[in-house]
């Protein structure tokens, strides 16, 4: 379902977050504008709430609010 490869996207832009830059760039490009619109409004938030957090949680909330909408798209089906 759509909801579980943008879930699983999140967690790949994650992980190749650690990745230097150069390697893999053409999938870190294709991974990063599956997820940007998405995380972008929970990184805006955590930047007005905590602007000195030295780590981004918006995949977090991200990942918690996609599984939320997916469990209401599932009960009405």
């Amino acid at each position: 379902m759509l909801f579980d490869v943008i879930q699983y996207a999140i967690i790949i832009d994650v992980i190749l977050s650690y990745v230097p830059p150069g390697t893999l760039s053409g999938v870190k490009s294709f991974i990063n504008s599956l997820t940007a619109p998405i995380l972008m409004p929970f990184q805006k938030i955590q930047r007005s709430l905590f602007p000195n957090l030295m780590f981004d949680l918006s995949p977090i909330f991200a990942i918690i609010l996609l599984d939320f909408i997916k469990r209401i798209v599932l009960s009405l089906i």
